[in-house]
C-alpha cells in the first residue's frame, strides 16, 4: 500500500513540476474560462430569472477548459515512448491513472472555483444550493468526466488533429454526466438518487480504465 501511494505521489509530483516549469496547461485554461464568462457577461441575456443559470454556465466553461487541460496533460507522457516506459517500470496502470486523475482533477476543481467566484462577482448570480451538495455533485461529475477524458485523450494523441478529435469524442459521451449534474443541482430532492447514479458511472469507468490503458499503450 505504501509503495502504491509513493508511486502515485512521485507521478503527481512529476506532473506538477513539469507544469510549473512550462505553464502550458493552466494559463490557457484560465484565459479560456474567463473569456467565456466575459462573453456571457456582454451577451445581454438576463440570467437572474433562472436559479440554476450559474450551473449551466459553469458546465459549459468546464467542458471547454477540460479539453484544454486533457489536450496537454498527456503530451509529455506520450512523446518519445515515455508512457510505455512508465508502464514497463514498477508503475501499474492503476497508479498512472490515479496520478493523472489527481493532477487533472485538481486543475479542473480549482478552475471551477475561479469560475464560481467570477460568476457571483461579475454577473451577480445567486447560488442558492447548499455548498456541500454542490461540492459533492462537482466531485462525482468531475471524476467521471476526467476518467472518460483521459481515455479519449490517450486515443486522440495518435491523431494529427488532437484537440478537435478530443473535443468531438469527449463532449458527446460527457453529456449524460453533465445532464445528471444539472438535474441534481436543479432538484435537490432527487440529488441523492442522482449521486448514486453518478457514483455508479465513476465506478464503472474507473474499473475499465486500467485495462483500456494497457490496450491503448500497447502493453
Amino acid at each position: 500500500m505504501f509503495r502504491f501511494l509513493r508511486n502515485i505521489y512521485t507521478l503527481l509530483a512529476k506532473d506538477w513540476r513539469s507544469e510549473i516549469r512550462s505553464l502550458q496547461i493552466l494559463p490557457p485554461a484560465i484565459v479560456l474560462a474567463l473569456a467565456a464568462i466575459v462573453l456571457f457577461y456582454f451577451s445581454k441575456i438576463d440570467f437572474s430569472h433562472s436559479p440554476t443559470a450559474w450551473a449551466a454556465i459553469l458546465w459549459i466553461v468546464s467542458l471547454l477548459a477540460l479539453v484544454v487541460i486533457l489536450d496537454r496533460a498527456l503530451v509529455t507522457d506520450t512523446r518519445n515512448a515515455v508512457l510505455e516506459a512508465l508502464l514497463a517500470a514498477p508503475v501499474t496502470p492503476n497508479q498512472f491513472l490515479f496520478a493523472k486523475l489527481l493532477f487533472t482533477g485538481s486543475m479542473l476543481m480549482g478552475l471551477q472555483v475561479i469560475v464560481l467566484l467570477s460568476l457571483t462577482q461579475m454577473m451577480n448570480l445567486t447560488i442558492s444550493s447548499p455548498m456541500g451538495s454542490i461540492f459533492l455533485t462537482l466531485t462525482l461529475t468531475d471524476l467521471g468526466l476526467i476518467a472518460m477524458g483521459l481515455l479519449c485523450s490517450l486515443i486522440a494523441q495518435f491523431s494529427r488533429h488532437r484537440g478537435a478529435f478530443l473535443a468531438g469524442f469527449l463532449w458527446p459521451v460527457a453529456l449524460p454526466l453533465v445532464l445528471l449534474a444539472m438535474m441534481a443541482i436543479d432538484d435537490p430532492a432527487r440529488s441523492e438518487n442522482i449521486w448514486l447514479i453518478l457514483a455508479g458511472f465513476d465506478i464503472v469507468l474507473l474499473g475499465i480504465s486500467p485495462g483500456l490503458l494497457k490496450v491503448i499503450a500497447g502493453k
